[in-house]
């Protein structure tokens, strides 16, 4: 009778943890009510990560990553407490950036709503860096959304091409139009490391920004592209009247190509003849 009773009572209680979705073994939900004691080291660590000692510093950090999945709970719980200064937070969205945890993806989902713009700011980075592809559209809305800071669009924007967002990269080519020179140089160069060749028109449009750091960024992003159509952009930009955008320019079509003109006027004329050659795969 007793080996009875206590089999419908395992029974029951398994069903109860059936009916919840929680499995033994399964890490909790980052909602749930958060352990005092992990709280007060979650919040001690990031603390350390603000000391002016590097050895502490680094120490805080190294102990971060080995709390493996208690880490992440407690990053929310501090993040949601009123003290929380923001030096703290920017710590608190570099290790849920870092974290492998896959709930870090619904926490900064929930930053990403914040009042404070740095904390959207980062926050969307830190989703783009987590690899959390469930937050494509928050940060595509986030990115096309022109009452936004254009900052945190900028990031969004970034964050999402980082994912593979197509919205993303059609974002960032209207960003190229912005009046910051900033935003307009992280676009280009997030257009040549997340967009692939068909980003080069894009890109070689922005050789004639204004802005020398604009064009270099976008002789940068050429680069990043490697293959033949985003050459003759970087052929364009040895002619530049800034030298850095020139020289930029001409180390990554040596690089490119194996060949080595000295200026301008021995690149354009091996352009002419390398476009009537067709295309090779490598």
């Amino acid at each position: 009778m007793k080996k009875l009773t206590l089999l419908l009572l395992c029974f029951v209680l398994g069903g109860g943890l059936l009916a919840t979705g929680v499995r033994a073994g399964e890490p909790k939900s980052a909602e749930e009510e958060i352990d005092p004691d992990v709280l007060r080291k979650v919040r001690k660590l990031i603390n350390g990560t603000l000391s002016e000692d590097t050895a502490e510093r680094e120490k805080a950090w190294t102990e971060i990553k080995n709390m493996g999945n208690l880490v992440v709970p407690g990053l929310l719980g501090i993040y949601r407490q009123k003290e929380t200064t923001p030096p703290m937070m920017r710590s608190i969205l570099i290790a849920l950036g870092d974290s492998k945890d896959k709930r870090a993806g619904a926490v900064l989902a929930e930053m990403l709503s914040s009042k404070e713009a740095f904390v959207r700011r980062d926050a969307a980075r830190a989703m783009g860096d987590s690899g959390y592809r469930a937050g494509k559209p928050a940060l595509e809305a986030m990115a096309a959304d022109e009452k936004e800071d254009a900052d945190v669009r900028l990031f969004a924007a970034v964050a999402g091409a980082k994912l593979e967002s197509e919205k993303s990269l059609e974002i960032l080519t209207a960003l190229l139009k912005q009046a910051k020179p900033e935003i307009r140089s992280r676009a280009v160069f997030a257009l040549g490391k997340y967009g692939g060749l068909k980003q080069a028109p894009a890109i070689e449009k922005a050789l004639e920004d204004a802005d020398s750091s604009v064009r270099e960024d976008a002789v940068e992003a050429l680069r990043l592209l490697g293959k033949k159509p985003a050459w003759g952009g970087l052929v364009k930009a040895t002619g530049d009247e800034d030298y850095k955008v020139r020289n930029a320019a001409l180390n990554a079509l040596k690089e490119l190509t194996g060949e080595a003109k000295e200026n301008a006027k021995g690149w354009q004329e091996w352009w002419e003849e390398e476009k009537k050659k067709p295309e090779t795969l490598k």
